[in-house]
């Protein structure tokens, strides 16, 4: 019999990697507004993609 693949975890897939991103765009947005609201918006997204494919991948 094989195994059925287990299913990613949703907290470190989903609401781990959006609650690490909010607060790490909400310290750039403090600490260093002049960076502006795209280059924020593309380190959050960033943060998110890669902690949801390294979730997936490592859980």
């Amino acid at each position: 019999m094989e195994e059925e693949p287990k299913e990613p975890s949703k907290v470190k897939t989903v609401y781990l990697p959006l609650a690490i991103a909010s607060a790490f765009a909400l310290v750039l947005w403090i600490g260093m507004p002049e960076l502006g609201v795209l280059a924020i918006g593309s380190a959050w997204f960033g943060t998110v993609l890669f902690m949801s494919l390294w979730g997936a991948f490592y859980s």
